[in-house]
């Protein structure tokens, strides 16, 4: 599957689905980060935004990426409605071409933007 495919796939599967009025975060992700001091984070592959938001109420500052540019659009919202404001950012990443600058503390990669093989899809 070419990296245009990926997209398109990722773009039709987040356009399919309405974006969460609370999306929650990887319970292993939080219950680690609370150990940690905050800092910064690229949350890669955010999705839905749980994770970013769950990160963002710990007062981590999050760097969400998708390659999707829906999926890219959607964390504000939910931090708005459910998190501090202010502690996320978001973009459209592909990671074959592009990543977030930066130093990050702590790397959130539990849904990596990986091409579907039609296997599991």
């Amino acid at each position: 599957m070419s990296a245009t495919d990926a997209v398109e796939f990722r773009d039709g599967h987040h356009a399919a689905r309405p974006a969460s009025a609370g999306p929650q975060p990887n319970a292993r992700l939080t219950g680690i980060a609370a150990g940690l001091e905050p800092g910064t984070a690229p949350d890669l592959g955010h999705g839905g935004g749980g994770d970013a938001t769950g990160l963002a109420r710990q007062g981590w500052r999050v760097t969400a990426v998708d390659v999707s540019a829906v999926a890219a659009g959607r964390p504000a919202g939910p931090a708005a409605a459910h998190g501090p404001t202010g502690r996320i950012a978001a973009g459209r990443h592909d990671p074959g071409e592009s990543f977030p600058h930066g130093a990050f503390d702590l790397v959130s990669a539990h849904c990596p933007h990986t091409p579907p093989t039609g296997k599991n899809t």
